[in-house]
């Protein structure tokens, strides 16, 4: 359970919905982890209407194949896994950048990292696309 202690180890799960006793649904984990990963990817305007914490992908995203996006995108994970690797949570191991073979504005984060909790490799693949 999340604690001033460590405060990333798990959170609200969004879309929120109640738990079995009428409190919010709480979520932890990798499911935590894909959670912050794929916010990461909201646009900040319909995707999470109740808090605006996308990356607002819209205003830099001009060329989805130049490597300023790129380096802006690993960037934003990067930050996202400092928080989690001091919390001893999750360690960041990579972030690959693939085109998508159906849609041209579009571009699939494949993000590897080791869970320190379980010792384990886990991948969570997140969509960006062109406003």
């Amino acid at each position: 359970m999340p604690s001033e202690a460590n405060p990333f180890s798990g959170g609200i799960a969004v879309p929120f919905s109640p738990d079995n006793r009428g409190g919010v649904a709480m979520i932890f984990g990798d499911a935590y982890i894909s959670q912050l990963i794929r916010g990461l990817a909201a646009n900040g305007e319909s995707d999470n209407p109740y808090l605006n914490s996308g990356m607002a992908l819209s205003a830099i995203f001009q060329n989805v194949s130049s490597s300023s996006w790129q380096g802006q995108i690993r960037r934003e994970i990067q930050n996202i896994f400092d928080d989690l690797q001091r919390a001893q949570i999750a360690k960041l191991l990579s972030v690959q950048m693939v085109p998508s073979e159906t849609d041209p504005n579009e571009y699939v984060a494949q993000v590897r990292y080791l869970s320190i909790e379980t010792n384990t490799e886990q991948q969570v693949d997140t969509t960006i696309r062109r406003a």
